[in-house]
């Protein structure tokens, strides 16, 4: 009977010693879970920690952490639901945006207007968009204080009115690097625009990439 207590005990023990060794998400500091957030997308983080509980609610929502949105998703609703949710409340909080076809630009563009607000956007890329939405996208580009690289990827099928679009690149106040990808075409013909009486461009690196 002795015996069976002291391997009963020693089993309670191991037991314990095995609980106490264990890490437990919820005892994480706040500090760890922002650099493991800075690993992921935005949206990601929203869509798997945003319903957890109050605290992972207030992570999100209340903090001052940076927001990279990084838009795949094709859906509508998803799309004006991080609109709603994640972006329009978070403006000054947003340090890059990746966008990844005309649909979701598209998209993107009726539920959110990028303007002054978003005074920590660095970095926006624009996949497969056409010239009409990049010139749009340009106009309100102009009102950010912070934009230092923007990256922008246009497909075949479109015309490009290069002139306008560069133009407006020049004129983007903080921009430091810009690369114009361009796919699909046997020629291309890029007249760079004569800026009088206005202001030197701040780009450092200019990239034009052009891919038959």
């Amino acid at each position: 009977m002795e015996s069976v207590d002291l391997q009963i005990k020693q089993s309670r023990i191991k037991l314990e010693e095995n609980n106490s060794s264990k890490i437990y998400l919820e005892n994480l500091s706040n500090e760890l879970f922002y650099e493991i957030f800075d690993y992921l997308d935005s949206c990601d983080v929203y869509k798997a920690f945003s319903n957890l509980n109050i605290r992972f609610q207030n992570l999100i929502f209340h903090s001052s952490f940076p927001l990279k949105i990084n838009f795949c998703t094709k859906s509508k609703s998803i799309i004006e639901d991080y609109c709603r949710h994640l972006i329009i409340p978070n403006t000054h909080r947003i340090l890059s945006f990746d966008l990844r076809s005309e649909l979701i630009i598209d998209q993107f563009v009726k539920c959110c207007t990028i303007n002054s607000s978003f005074n920590r956007l660095e970095s926006i890329i624009l996949h497969g968009l056409t010239d009409r939405q990049l010139l749009t996208m340009l106009f309100y580009l102009n009102s950010l204080p912070c934009l230092f690289s923007l990256t922008i990827d246009m497909e075949e099928d479109y015309y490009y009115n290069l002139g306008d679009i560069y133009r407006l690149i020049f004129s983007l106040s903080k921009l430091k690097y810009n690369k114009m990808s361009l796919f699909g075409y046997e020629e291309l013909f890029i007249e760079m625009p004569i800026i009088i009486n206005e202001r030197f461009s701040t780009i450092e690196y200019l990239i034009i990439d052009f891919d038959i």
